[in-house]
């Protein structure tokens, strides 16, 4: 019951944006106003005196993010102009034209980048790069959309730059070395579920399409 409040975040955030209540935008204000509040007069652990460092610190990510998506931005800009997604594209293709040796392809390429680059970088550069490849293959942008995200997503638990892993083993106390070891059971869960969003499109477009 102590985690009540805390889980009721994501329902909040998702059920507004569903709903059309408020933007994503809106949506990290109104989380933030959230946790403030919660942590302040439910949990009484935040304390006025938190509350500027904190910004500080958000001020900090916020501030290298956005660093990482001007340069992924002109990076991203250079491989259209030198026509990286074509070369990669007849590359990939001129290894095999078989549609599963590609994917797998495509998804290993993304679990290595995961494991080293922030999302937001791999998401800005990799789409470019990869969408006309996944059209020619007959992919839906929603699909690959759909099992992109969930590769990015397993790069965040995944050493050594994996922005989750970092805030769980903060918040646990846990070594890195210590969270590694027993990562690999999970790890193999979210390759096979990542495997059934790839090879099979009903699994994975089930909810886009009730949504949509």
């Amino acid at each position: 019951m102590d985690a009540l409040w805390a889980l009721l975040m994501p329902i909040l955030i998702v059920g507004g944006m569903l709903t059309g209540i408020f933007t994503p935008t809106e949506a990290a204000v109104i989380a933030s106003l959230y946790a403030f509040l919660v942590g302040k007069f439910v949990y009484k652990e935040l304390k006025l005196k938190d509350v500027l460092p904190i910004c500080r610190q958000v001020f900090k990510q916020t501030a290298q993010v956005t660093i990482i998506i001007a340069a992924a931005g002109v990076l991203g800009w250079l491989m259209t102009k030198e026509r990286i997604p074509t070369i990669l594209s007849e590359a990939l293709l001129s290894v095999t034209d078989n549609k599963v040796i590609i994917l797998l392809l495509v998804n290993l390429i993304l679990l290595v980048l995961g494991c080293f680059m922030e999302t937001t970088a791999i998401v800005l550069l990799m789409t470019p790069v990869l969408l006309p490849l996944m059209t020619t293959l007959g992919i839906s942008p929603v699909h690959f959309g759909v099992f992109m995200i969930l590769n990015l997503c397993i790069g965040l638990i995944t050493p050594p730059v994996g922005m989750c892993m970092y805030i769980g083993c903060g918040i646990s106390g846990c070594s890195i070395g210590e969270f590694s070891k027993k990562l690999w059971p999970f790890f193999a869960a979210l390759v096979i579920a990542l495997l059934i969003t790839v090879f099979c499109e009903p699994v994975s477009m089930f909810l886009p399409k009730l949504l949509f």
